[in-house]
């Protein structure tokens, strides 16, 4: 009998552990899905400020004079996000690695761009949607472009500008550098099946 209530009470202690390991592993999903959204709010306000601030007209990479990028369109959300003095001194000719403005730009706060725990600091899981009638790309190859909110023919919320990519498929956040779309694998590379996007 002493040995059947020893295994009750184990038992009992048992469930409770689990139980408890249950309710701290939810409370952590939660924990973790508010701060996706959280990040993802931040980044549709800085968007939404640059469009303001720019005729309605969405950011778009960085190019040198022959057109090859050298920042991405997330350096031009900066000033928007409180980081305005950093976006002043960089040098616009020159790429997101350079001598000049890599140490700049690693002043910045590494998790801005960042909305799973699980990517690296100084990456950005947050990227641009390219691909044909999405908002940043106006065809299937090219990248950002700085598309006006009035060319989004399908209106704001039908219309899918960011959305956040699985850590291994991040990628340094000034690095001109996005989610390219395969429309025979719409959710690879993607962080969840139920995905958060802008």
């Amino acid at each position: 009998v002493a040995t059947r209530r020893i295994l009750s009470v184990g038992m009992v202690f048992l469930s409770l552990a689990t139980l408890g390991c249950g309710a701290a592993y939810k409370a952590r999903e939660a924990a973790q899905t508010a701060q996706r959204q959280s990040q993802l709010k931040i980044m549709g306000l800085g968007l939404l400020s640059y469009c303001d601030a720019h005729g309605e007209e969405f950011p778009r990479n960085i190019v040198d004079d022959s057109g090859k990028p050298l920042m991405s369109w997330r350096v031009e959300l900066l000033p928007m996000l409180e980081y305005h003095h950093i976006y002043q001194q960089l040098k616009r000719d020159e790429p997101w690695n350079s001598s000049h403005n890599a140490p700049l730009l690693a002043q910045v706060d590494p998790r801005l761009f960042a909305a799973n725990p699980a990517t690296p600091d100084g990456n950005a899981d947050m990227l641009a949607v390219i691909g044909p009638k999405f908002g940043f790309s106006p065809n299937e190859t090219a990248g950002p472009e700085g598309v006006t909110v009035g060319n989004v023919s399908d209106g704001m919320s039908y219309t899918v500008f960011v959305v956040e990519v699985d850590p291994k498929q991040s990628v340094p956040w000034a690095r001109p550098d996005d989610y390219v779309w395969d429309g025979a694998k719409p959710q690879a590379g993607l962080g969840h099946a139920d995905q958060d996007f802008i």
